[in-house]
């Protein structure tokens, strides 16, 4: 992982989640006018939706703490037991971290253009 992809990951996760967050908002507002729409409680009608979608900025959250774990350890250099192979597997957990944030944004994004077909 590149040094500016290091030290600008936190605020990179908390931009991709700040974009899921809008996206998810505009989501459970058209579903909110299709429950009114129909005289439903959006619980009633789509409650297993909002419970998946609020999961997605569960996972978001977790990711950043995971992020920024990850980015201190990271951070130390004098491991006593295969630094090299500890600072590998570090930075592949950091990418991998980032990787899954994107496909939240992706899978969300995916969401709303299914939801106007």
């Amino acid at each position: 992982m590149g040094e500016f992809m290091r030290s600008n990951l936190l605020n990179i996760l908390i931009t991709l989640m700040a974009i899921n967050t809008a996206t998810v908002a505009v989501i459970l507002s058209k579903l909110y006018e299709i429950s009114r729409l129909y005289n439903q409680k959006i619980n009633d009608s789509f409650k297993n939706t909002k419970a998946q979608l609020l999961l997605s900025i569960r996972e978001q959250v977790t990711l950043i703490g995971a992020a920024l774990i990850l980015s201190i350890l990271s951070k130390k250099n004098n491991w006593s037991f295969e630094p090299v192979l500890i600072n590998a597997g570090l930075e592949i957990l950091l990418s991998t971290v980032f990787i899954y944030s994107l496909f939240i944004l992706y899978d969300t994004a995916v969401a709303v253009l299914e939801f106007y077909e």
